[in-house]
């Protein structure tokens, strides 16, 4: 009878300093704590670098379109273009290698004082019939002040990351008013320029 009091003292005892020994083990913990570690670093590494594409965009955009805004200041786009054109000729050669020029949309418009180039439509462009591609551009006449403005979508991870969510908008929204491309709420990059057309 002593005998197995004696055995089972032995196997708690043997099952205790196994316990001990397991817990006392560091073989395998760098590994637990880089996966616990570095999975939310490297989130938060691609994080950066998509908040930092983002804004290089927005301001390739916006240098796309002071550049294109020259044609119309200078009366050197021709009387009868297209957005379409318009967008190929001006536009795509400063953002298309960055930019898909197939996706953007441009929006010309005048006002014959500053005041009122300050009320002019900004409604949703993907939903505005007046601008498709096949559109002719009505230029703005000679001493009018024109604004340009070109719209580029982004995704809408590109839009959480680095886009409105980060201003405290709603995911997708663009401005009160402006909601989607095809149905689908969609966050948009965009270059305005305003300038007086020269005589």
């Amino acid at each position: 009878m002593k005998r197995a009091h004696v055995n089972d003292f032995l196997a708690r005892m043997r099952r205790r300093l196994a316990e001990i020994a397991f817990l006392k083990n560091r073989d395998g913990v760098t590994a637990v704590e880089f996966a616990m570690v570095g999975i939310p670093f490297l989130g938060l590494l691609c994080a950066i670098f998509q908040t930092g594409m983002i804004y290089f965009e927005s301001a390739i955009l916006q240098e796309g379109t002071q550049i294109a805004s020259r044609a119309i200041l200078t009366k050197s786009a021709a009387s009868g273009m297209t957005y379409g054109t318009f967008i190929n000729t001006y536009v795509c050669p400063s953002v298309g290698v960055l930019l898909n020029c197939g996706s953007l949309q441009a929006d010309i418009q005048s006002s014959s004082t500053w005041a009122n180039a300050a009320t002019l439509d900004t409604g949703n462009f993907y939903n505005n019939a007046n601008n498709t591609s096949t559109t002719v551009i009505n230029m703005p006449q000679a001493g009018n002040i024109a604004v340009l403005r070109v719209m580029y979508p982004m995704s809408q991870m590109a839009a959480i990351i680095g886009g409105t969510a980060l201003r405290g908008a709603g995911f997708g929204d663009v401005t009160a008013g402006e909601t989607s491309l095809n149905g689908q709420l969609v966050t948009m990059l965009v270059g305005v320029y305003a300038f007086r057309v020269e005589p």
